[in-house]
């Protein structure tokens, strides 16, 4: 997605991915925790990947209004192709 979009001018991409709420098989404890999607947690190693790190100018967690703890905004450089 981010090559993509790189390569079509885009400037700003808006990732959601979700806060997961996975209980984990040993808390015995009722509460549902939140912060152990896949997603969300791979997220960063992502984005900071060789491949696509040099496309990427800034990435900032989304408003409350735009996903909030379950969103990122990716900026992306310019293409000077």
């Amino acid at each position: 997605t981010i090559n993509d979009c790189f390569l079509k001018n885009f400037r700003c991409i808006l990732f959601i991915t979700g806060k997961g709420s996975v209980k984990k098989e040993n808390d015995y404890s009722q509460e549902t925790k939140l912060y152990y999607g896949k997603i969300r947690s791979n997220f960063l190693s992502w984005v900071t990947h060789n491949t696509t790190q040099s496309k990427i100018l800034n990435v900032q967690q989304a408003s409350i209004e735009n996903g909030g703890d379950g969103a990122f905004f990716v900026y992306l450089r310019k293409n000077k192709n």
